[in-house]
């Protein structure tokens, strides 16, 4: 009868849980033909930062998962496309294509990569993205100075920093039926006129804010109409000043709740509509006014002053 070593036995085991999973390695330079498009089921390691060229398309399959190192970051200057249930995580995520980097099982973290940058003149179409545990150097989830984006379905969690900062971009931006939870904030550096973009989008469990924070507000021409599918959290965060120009038009539709800092005004020039009604109000008041819209700045109950 054969006889087997119970100390073989644990030393094999051992030696085979913490075996790296399958994984194909990314690093500099990544474009359709060179290096992608990343594939459905396949896990990629990318070591630093990967830049798509300007005049190039990435593109990130259905199922496609890119775990990132501590130094990782997806800089673009051409086209990122995404095509439904990507993942992009830290490379401690085991929930993400298993155990890729052999330290056992582990959760991952915030701060373990950086995030996505659209550089100017870049753009994107991002469909069901998910990006998690990172923000390492302050980089939001997804940095925004290109010239026209779109992200349906996406979410960003875990998060040391802000889920989406558009950095007042004002190009072409749809944002519909995200998720921005457990970051430092939801969303910022929104101008005012891109506003109506944003539909459907829902944030929890971020540190400062849950909510759409405008950083410009300076309507000069036509007609910015936001209705209540464009807040996220109930309420929208304005910037100190909000301006409406001659020949500009500013639209709240009835429940919009707009939420001012400390000295904020409006100041029109053009034409302000305020179309509440008496069971669905239209609210411009103060950030600390806790009984329209909830405690939107996170700082306890408070009414207002």
């Amino acid at each position: 009868m054969l006889m087997r070593s119970p100390a073989l036995l644990v030393i094999v085991t051992t030696l085979w849980s913490t075996q790296p999973s399958a994984q194909t390695p990314l690093s500099g330079s990544v474009s359709d033909g060179n290096g992608g498009p990343l594939l459905a089921g396949t896990v990629y390691h990318a070591s630093g930062v990967l830049t798509v060229p300007s005049g190039a398309t990435l593109t990130l399959q259905a199922g496609a998962i890119l775990k990132m190192d501590t130094a990782g970051e997806l800089s673009i200057n051409g086209h990122l496309a995404v095509l439904g249930n990507a993942t992009i995580t830290g490379l401690a995520d085991d929930s993400a294509g298993g155990d890729t980097n052999a330290d056992g099982p582990s959760v991952g973290t915030p701060n373990s990569w950086r995030g996505l940058v659209f550089n100017a003149g870049a753009t994107g179409s991002l469909n069901g993205l998910a990006l998690r545990f990172g923000g390492r150097g302050g980089s939001a989830g997804i940095e925004v100075h290109g010239n026209g984006l779109s992200l349906v379905a996406c979410s960003v969690s875990n998060w040391n920093a802000e889920g989406l900062d558009l950095n007042s971009m004002t190009g072409p931006i749809t944002v519909a039926g995200c998720q921005f939870d457990n970051n430092t904030a939801a969303i910022v550096g929104v101008p005012l006129e891109v506003v109506p973009g944003f539909t459907n989008n829902s944030a929890s469990g971020n540190i400062i804010h849950d909510s759409l924070q405008v950083s410009t507000a300076n309507l000069t021409s036509g007609t910015t109409t936001v209705t209540t599918a464009n807040l996220v959290s109930n309420v929208i965060l304005a910037p100190p000043l909000t301006s409406i120009g001659p020949g500009a038009t500013l639209v709240f539709d009835a429940g919009c709740i707009y939420k001012m800092p400390h000295d904020g005004q409006i100041v029109v020039d053009g034409a302000l509509q305020c179309q509440g009604t008496a069971a669905s109000r239209v609210a411009l008041t103060d950030l600390r006014d806790d009984f329209r819209g909830g405690d939107s700045n996170k700082d306890g109950p408070g009414i207002g002053a």
